[in-house]
């Protein structure tokens, strides 16, 4: 039993959620350990049911825990997996000697001497291209590309619009207005035209970021011109806008608890600072469900980001902004100005697609997938300090050293990985990051056996 600190300003649902939490993270709760009933536990704190129900969906929501058939409430099976909780220190140690230094894996592909000319594509935030092999697809696309051109609203097709937010509906459960959506070439382009005009939108020309995050959006802010400051532990007061991205902590996994997402918001408020929500990958989390987003809680203070880049093919580039029609003027403008307007023949095709359904089968096959594969990772690497996050990537923490050394002996046998740091503006973490949510399992297979033998021959190197 555990004691809340009722006069210390923290909401009784996040002390709660936090004292569990922690007694999961030292052991003490165990995966598959049921955890008392919420009337019980309510009763045994002196506090309402609803703080305890609160504080679950809160665990829930983060993979902590996890709800089975009848209503019992267990310790999620990969709950050390799901969260944000720190990895074991482990010392740095000094380069390797001899030719095997540090490495730019981005740099390798065509150096790269895999036994049969392939490359293995393991780094995180590429496309998955089973889309165009789902018949659903081509069809949409056939029936699009047949259709007559007309000339679209500047926010994107309505149809497309329409079938969006039907699609948020029944993923998501958020209720959009079709009018809230602008269709977009995904997230970077969608971040690009705000970066673009906070000026004109009377916003400081500062943006807030998180650190790690995704390079690809890093890159963006640099293109804009805007200023960037990290997010230490609280807003940044001169920023005009902040990106964040609460449903995946990029890439660590774990969502932004729900007491944090009060703060933000209710400090961008008082700061008149405009939350640039970037839901990456939270189509592919298959470890609890979603929280709701920050645009449902304060839709007046939060732009959506969302993208279909990470679930269609390659070739198709399609995403979307939400936010409210009374700041929506200088980004439709700026979007008018620059042609900025995605192919009417491919939001035709995903509106088919969302409208049919086939874009909600080809998720739940790959979430299917995603948790056998996290079985063949076990296997493979059952020794190494491995984490696997929700949406369908691993880590491995290393030193640093170790870690330029095993995505440079990866990335020579034909297979490519990230190093840690490079999601870090400082590089304050150590290790390497690879994804297990597309190819064959043959190919996730063979990947693994070369992180393998990298992972095997740096230990054997630092073996005194």
């Amino acid at each position: 039993m555990f004691v809340l600190e009722r006069d210390s300003g923290i909401p009784l649902p996040s002390q709660v959620a936090a004292r569990i939490r922690s007694l999961i993270v030292d052991g003490t709760l165990r995966a598959g350990d049921p955890v008392s009933s919420s009337r019980g536990l309510a009763r045994d704190l002196g506090v309402s049911r609803g703080t305890v129900v609160a504080a679950y969906d809160q665990l829930i929501a983060e993979g902590y825990l996890a709800t089975r058939p009848g209503g019992t409430t267990t310790v999620h099976p990969d709950a050390l997996q799901a969260g944000r909780e720190p990895f074991p220190a482990r010392v740095d140690r000094p380069a390797h000697g001899g030719e095997r230094g540090l490495c730019d894996t981005r740099s390798r592909p065509e150096n790269s001497a895999h036994d049969d000319g392939a490359i293995i594509d393991m780094r995180p935030g590429f496309s998955h291209d089973e889309v165009a092999e789902d018949s659903t697809w081509r069809e949409a696309w056939r029936s699009a590309a047949g259709t007559a051109g007309a000339k679209g609203d500047v926010r994107g097709l309505r149809v497309t619009r329409v079938a969006i937010s039907e699609h948020l509906r029944l993923t998501r459960s958020m209720q959009v207005d079709p009018e809230d959506i602008v269709v977009t070439g995904g997230a970077r382009d969608g971040l690009f035209a705000l970066l673009s005009c906070v000026g004109e939108l009377g916003l400081r020309r500062c943006l807030a970021i998180e650190n790690p995050g995704y390079p690809g959006l890093r890159g963006v802010i640099r293109r804009s011109g805007i200023d960037a400051v990290d997010i230490v532990t609280e807003l940044p007061a001169e920023a005009g806008a902040a990106l964040v991205t609460p449903n995946r902590t990029y890439p660590l996994g774990g969502s932004m608890p729900a007491g944090e997402r009060m703060e933000l918001l209710a400090s961008a408020e008082r700061q008149r600072c405009l939350i640039i929500e970037d839901d990456l990958d939270s189509q592919f989390r298959h470890v609890g469900p979603v929280m709701p987003s920050l645009w449902e809680l304060a839709p007046g203070s939060v732009a959506h980001l969302g993208t279909f880049n990470q679930v269609l093919t390659r070739q198709v580039r399609l995403g979307y902004i939400i936010l409210s029609q009374d700041i929506q003027g200088p980004i439709l403008a700026f979007r008018q100005d620059l042609g900025m307007i995605p192919s009417a023949i491919a939001q035709r095709a995903l509106a088919t697609y969302l409208e049919t359904g086939g874009l909600r089968r080809s998720l739940a096959r790959r979430r299917r997938e995603v948790i056998r594969r996290r079985r063949i990772i076990n296997e493979a690497l059952a020794w190494a300090d491995v984490r696997m996050n929700a949406e369908a990537t691993a880590i491995v923490r290393l030193g640093r050293s170790e870690a330029d050394w095993v995505a440079a002996e990866c990335a020579t046998n034909g297979v490519l990985v990230e190093t840690l740091g490079t999601y870090w503006s400082g590089g304050a973490e150590a290790g390497i990051v690879f994804s297990y949510g597309r190819g064959s399992n043959d190919v996730l297979t063979r990947g693994l056996a070369c992180i393998r033998s990298a992972l095997e021959e740096d230990a054997a190197i630092v073996e005194p």
